[in-house]
Parts: structure tokens; sequence; C-alpha cells
């Protein structure tokens, strides 16, 4: 009794599925990167912040940079409003980093002036955020 070898498997089985989008998604017109067209270029990597129903939100991922409005506009199209632009404030005036939610103190230096705050990393290494990300407000991605 000799057994015929199995087939080997096919590519579609031996690469890892990525989950469904869910139907609300679908029904929306949002799509896998995958699908979009210009999806062969490189994706740029995409946080969005923003307030759905009154509730702070943060969507991180990939896009084609040719489909950026297009990821924009869904969102919007789902309820995601802009995060307010007036900063919050303690009862002495001093802002509240939007980001950390602590108090920032005012720092001057060769005439200019600016709020930030102190913040450690996982390692220890202090860093500055001025509440906002950017190359002097390296403390800003520090969770």
């Amino acid at each position: 009794m000799s057994r015929s070898p199995s087939p080997p498997p096919s590519r579609s089985h031996a690469r890892a599925s990525r989950p469904p989008l869910p139907a609300e998604a679908r029904a929306a017109g949002v799509r896998p990167a995958a699908e979009l067209p210009g999806a062969a270029e490189p994706p740029v990597q995409v946080v969005v912040r923003g307030l759905v129903a009154g509730l702070e939100v943060e969507v991180r991922g990939q896009v084609p940079a040719a489909r950026l409005a297009e990821l924009v506009a869904a969102l919007a199209a789902q309820g995601l409003e802009p995060p307010p632009r007036d900063w919050a404030r303690t009862a002495d005036g001093a802002p509240i980093c939007p980001r950390h939610r602590v108090p920032m103190r005012q720092r001057e230096k060769q005439g200019d002036q600016w709020y930030s705050h102190r913040i450690r990393t996982p390692d220890g290494t202090e860093l500055y955020c001025r509440g906002y990300p950017g190359p002097d407000s390296p403390g800003y991605d520090v969770p």
C-alpha cells in the first residue's frame, strides 16, 4: 500500500492572512491598503488624533501617501472631529499637556519663552515635552 505524497501547501495558505475588515468599515467605504490604488508605493506611518462622540481617540496605521486625504475623509465621515485647539489650564493659568495631562512650566532661554514639562522614558531617560509632537518636543511620544 503506497500512499501518494500530499501536495505542497499552496502559497496562499503559507502566508498568514489578515483578519477581514469589519462590515461597518466596508460599508463606510474603508478598504484594506492592499486594495487601494497606489498600494505599490511605500506606505507612510499615520497617527490621527481627534474626538468621536466627545471621546478622545487615536488611530494609527499605514497608508499610501497618495491616499492620505481619502483616509482623513473616511475618518471624518465616521464622526472623527479635530481635537480642541484651546489648551486646558490650571487655576493659576499654566497650560496642561494634552498628551500627558500634567501642568507645564514656563521656561526661558536666550530670550525665547515656552511651556514644557519633564517626562521619563521607561529606561529612565529624562526628556521634555511641549505638549505637541516635533523635534523640539521629544518627550511627546513617551506614553
